[in-house]
């Protein structure tokens, strides 16, 4: 099965490379990032580089961090997007109830206006 059946709801993700047939696969958080101007993007920079130590102790990977140069087709404007890599979504979900993330999270919203946040897996 490929990638041209996604939008078919009754596919099992553990058709998929990298599928989940339990909560120990692996993990694939999305998230796209708008700032709060104008000082957004620095209090950001400061919040990732409290926020990266903690996470990496839950295993997170990022497997990407962008910023989009140009818009070609849609109506999606991030100022920012990654994706990162959990063990398990358990995993992230440990990390965002972690007391020294707690203390640092405040941070993260004085940083942003809006974010999106997607679980999802592995195709291939």
């Amino acid at each position: 099965m490929g990638p041209e059946n996604l939008n078919d709801k009754n596919i099992p993700e553990k058709e998929f490379v990298g599928g989940r047939e339990g909560k120990e696969k692996k993990a694939y958080i999305f998230q796209a990032v708008w700032f709060k101007k104008p000082n957004g993007s620095r209090r950001y920079s400061t919040y990732l580089a409290s926020a990266n130590p903690i996470a990496a102790k839950y295993g997170a990977h990022r497997v990407v961090g962008l910023v989009p140069r140009e818009i070609i087709r849609g109506d999606f404007h991030p100022d920012y997007f990654c994706v990162i890599e959990w063990p398990s979504i358990d995993h992230y979900y440990q990390f965002l109830k972690d007391p020294h993330y707690q203390s640092i999270a405040p941070m993260r919203d004085e940083a942003i206006e809006k974010v999106i946040v997607i679980d999802c897996f592995r195709i291939s």
